[in-house]
Formats: structure tokens, sequence, C-alpha cells
């Protein structure tokens, strides 16, 4: 079997391969596990190898394949999927980002094909709210719109600052117990004007109270992101080189403001 997971909401998506992932291991315990980056030139042989082997005793396995529509031998590793999706002992899980291209585009009739886009708007809210419960606590109205506003519909972002709130041991979370997120006291939107400024000097300033107040870096990418709406593609290049992990958000922003 097949399971096809995604989107652009990583958090929820990664979550769910977790789910699927601990649900195999109720029916089938210790059995055989393997994870791959499908853009390894050594990672089909791998898979190959790991579901060619079978074992009277222990028949079920299960592979966790990421950047499979990257794969260097994609009409190859289509082929192979295709013939596994018939096979009912073993459980492959593909997990990306995009929808998935032209070669794989069987996997849209997968048996299991679940889409995480990112949430926006009540959706969005309804996220944060099933967070926080999910952390037994509760938030403010205000502390709702603040988490929600400062996050730019990052939801690691989000996930990240509630473990924050929930280790302050309160029930119910209120605006200022989030001093960071209070956009007033905090002028984040100041600072967002000073970081779009046309002064090289004014930016690096900004980003410096930026650092020094510990906002988290990635929600000041994604808000000054959506800023402006030509500048857009220049965002997305450097997010792709952070999720790479060829750079981090501090960096990203600071080449930014250098620029």
């Amino acid at each position: 079997m097949i399971i096809v997971l995604y989107g652009t909401d990583a958090y929820r998506r990664v979550g769910r391969a977790g789910w699927w992932m601990e649900e195999y291991r109720k029916k089938h315990g210790l059995s055989p596990a393997l994870r791959l980056d499908m853009a390894d030139e050594a990672a089909l042989p791998a898979l190959r190898e790991f579901f060619a082997g079978v074992s009277l005793f222990d028949p079920f396995k299960l592979a966790v394949l990421r950047n499979t529509f990257g794969s260097p031998d994609a009409p190859a590793l289509a082929k192979f999927l295709k013939d596994q999706a018939e096979q009912s002992e073993n459980v492959i899980i593909v997990s990306e980002e995009k929808k998935p291209s032209a070669a794989f585009a069987f996997l849209l009739k997968a048996q299991r094909c679940e889409v995480f886009d990112a949430p926006t708007g009540p959706e969005l809210q309804a996220f944060v709210k099933q967070e926080a419960a999910r952390r037994g606590i509760g938030l403010e109205p205000a502390a709702l719109c603040a988490i929600v506003h400062a996050s730019g519909g990052n939801t690691w972002w989000i996930a990240t600052e509630l473990d924050r709130a929930a280790l302050l041991g309160v029930p119910t979370i209120v605006l200022r117990d989030l001093p960071e997120l209070d956009l007033e006291a905090a002028d984040v939107e100041g600072l967002l004007y000073e970081l779009s400024s046309f002064s090289r000097s004014a930016r690096l300033a900004a980003l410096e109270k930026f650092f020094r107040r510990r906002h988290d870096p990635a929600m000041v990418f994604n808000r000054l992101a959506y800023r402006d709406a030509k500048k857009l593609p220049v965002f997305a290049d450097y997010d792709v080189l952070v999720k790479s992990g060829k750079l981090d958000y501090e960096e990203a922003l600071l080449a930014l403001a250098i620029a």
C-alpha cells in the first residue's frame, strides 16, 4: 500500500506521517522500517533491496520516502512504486511539499492520498485553538489574534510558540504572557516598515532590534515577504535555500537587509 501526503503545511504533514507510522507499529510491532532520500542516487537500489528480501516470520515492511519527485531516475522509481502499490504486506509513505509531478501523477489515485495546504483565515484560527487545546491551555481572544497575526501562517512557528506558552503553567494564556507577540508593545509593524526601507543602515538597525528582542526569524521573514508582492519571488528563492539547509532564516534576513 502507498500512502501519499503532500502540501506546503509541513507541520501537519509530518505529524500525519508520524501517525501512520505509529499505526503500522501497533499492527506489526518492530517490523523492518526504512527512511530514504530519493534524491540520492543510491536510494533506489537500496529501496529495491529492502523490499526484495522476504521473511516468512516477518513479511511486513515500511519505507518512508522524501524528495521522491526529485529522483535522478524518476521513470524507474515510478515503475517500482506502481508495482509496490499492489503489495498489501508492504507500506510506503511518500511525503512531499509539492503535488506529484507528471511521472508520478498516478500517486494522486493512491488508496490513501492526503493534501496539507497551509491554513489561512478561520482555518488558521481553528488550527491555533486545536494546538493550544492539545497542550492543555486556552487562549484569550487577544492572545489568539496575536499568534495568528504574528505567525504569517507558519504552523511550525505556531506549534513552537504554543510549546513555550504551555511552559508558563497557566490554564489560559493572555496577551501579557506573550510580550514578544504584543504587536503594539513590541512595535513589530514599525520595525517591519524600517526593514523595508531603501536605506541599508535603517534595514540593518531594524534587523538588529528584531534579533535583540528575540523575535522568531521565520515569523519576521514570512511577514516581511508579504509586504510587497513584487518581492515575493526573491523571498521564495531564499525560502528554498533555507528549507534545503543551505541557509537559516537569520542569514536570509541579513542577506536581504544588506542587498
